[in-house]
């Protein structure tokens, strides 16, 4: 072996190769605020998603009471008369789902009486969903007013 590179060797043992603690903390300290900016907009996108299964179900119930009113001349009080569950909730992949599951419930309401001559479609928030301040509720009537019980703005967007 060559004398420099026997020198270069006695000096590089005393070095210790690897992370300091320090630096693990600066990586750690960074992550933390990553996570912490990013983990609010990602369950904000989930509500938001989840908002627009809640309104196309909503769309898709309406299309059933109208095909319901053709047959039979008055729109249906109850989800059951429509073909769906009497408790009819609904799932994040805007299939039918179960309490626990669920996303949003379906019900129906109606005005006049005997026969049925209007109606209101609500997608009342469940489990997750309940975090949907902005919007809440939302609802669809058979003149096709979409409203919602928050005060949010786009949330039939």
């Amino acid at each position: 072996m060559k004398e420099g590179q026997t020198a270069m060797r006695d000096r590089d043992r005393g070095r210790q190769t690897g992370i300091t603690l320090l630096e693990m903390m600066i990586v750690l300290v960074i992550v933390a605020i990553l996570v912490a900016v990013a983990y609010p907009s990602y369950q904000d996108h989930i509500v938001r998603s989840n908002r627009a299964v809640g309104a196309s179900t909503l769309l898709e119930v309406a299309a059933r009471q109208e095909q319901f009113f053709a047959n039979n001349a008055s729109y249906a009080s109850t989800t059951a008369q429509m073909g769906y569950p009497a408790a009819y909730h609904v799932d994040r992949d805007g299939e039918q789902g179960t309490a626990a599951s669920s996303i949003y419930l379906i019900t129906v309401a109606n005005v006049s009486t005997a026969p049925e001559l209007d109606y209101t479609l609500t997608a009342a928030p469940q489990n997750w969903q309940t975090r949907d301040t902005d919007c809440g509720s939302l609802t669809l009537n058979d003149r096709g007013v979409k409203d919602q019980t928050g005060t949010g703005d786009r949330c039939w967007e």
